[in-house]
C-alpha cells in the first residue's frame, strides 16, 4: 500500500505509524523508500504520545493533520527519536 501511495503522491519515502494503546505510544508499521538500516532503525522507535507534545501526538489523539514544509523548523515538536530517524533518511 505504502508503495502505491508512494507512487501516486509522488513522494520518495513513506512510513505508517500505528498507536499501541496499552502504552500511549506510536510504532512504525510500515515504511519503504529507504534503506535496510533506517528500516533497522525504525523497526526500534516507539514514541510516547502525550498531548500537545508532538504532531504524533497530534495525529494519534486529535487526529489532526500535519504537513510539514521544512523539517528544521517543524524540529521542536519532533520527537527527538523521529526526528533523527528523518535526517538520517534524508528528508528535509
Amino acid at each position: 500500500v505504502l508503495q502505491l501511495l508512494m507512487k501516486n503522491l509522488g513522494f520518495a519515502r513513506m512510513l505508517l505509524m500505528l498507536r499501541r494503546d496499552d502504552r500511549d505510544a506510536a510504532y512504525v508499521a510500515q515504511i519503504a523508500g529507504v534503506g535496510p538500516e533506517i528500516v533497522a532503525a525504525a523497526r526500534d522507535l516507539e514514541i510516547p504520545i502525550r498531548e500537545g507534545d508532538t504532531f504524533i501526538a497530534d495525529l494519534m489523539i486529535d487526529a489532526k493533520p500535519a504537513f510539514v514544509r521544512d523539517l528544521d523548523a517543524a524540529a521542536p515538536r519532533m520527537h527527538p527519536r523521529m526526528l533523527d530517524l528523518a535526517r538520517h533518511a534524508n528528508v528535509t
